[in-house]
């Protein structure tokens, strides 16, 4: 599994909306804090394609959690293109929408998020 990192770190205690985009048929990995751009990589060519596992959203590999709050995290069918992102920074789009997390709950003695909505 590999990691990757903005260019430019989140601050702390401010709301800021995280955009992340991969395109697997371009090998392109790109960040978006804000509606900015922050950050590009090149990363392998790879077919995303449903499976069994877990989708861990803020865990690097060395086990580390991210240490804040987490809402209405997205996942859409296709690369958004820089006004889809600008439209869901600013009011919200679900067009291609797949999964929409809100999580609901944080359970304290398990250090997790719970989404309790259908997907």
């Amino acid at each position: 599994m590999s990691s990757y990192q903005s260019a430019d770190p989140l601050t702390h205690d401010d709301w800021q909306h995280l955009a992340v985009t991969i395109d697997g048929s371009q090998g392109t990995l790109e960040f978006f804090i804000n509606n900015e751009p922050a950050g590009r990589h090149n990363i392998p060519s790879v077919v995303l394609a449903p499976n069994p596992n877990d989708l861990l959203i803020g865990k690097n590999d060395s086990a580390e959690y991210f240490h804040g709050t987490m809402d209405d995290v997205r996942v859409y069918s296709r690369v958004l293109n820089r006004d889809e992102i600008t439209s869901v920074f600013r009011y919200s789009s679900d067009s291609h929408l797949i999964a929409k997390y809100d999580f609901e709950r944080y359970d304290t003695e398990e250090g997790k998020l719970f989404d309790e909505g259908p997907n």
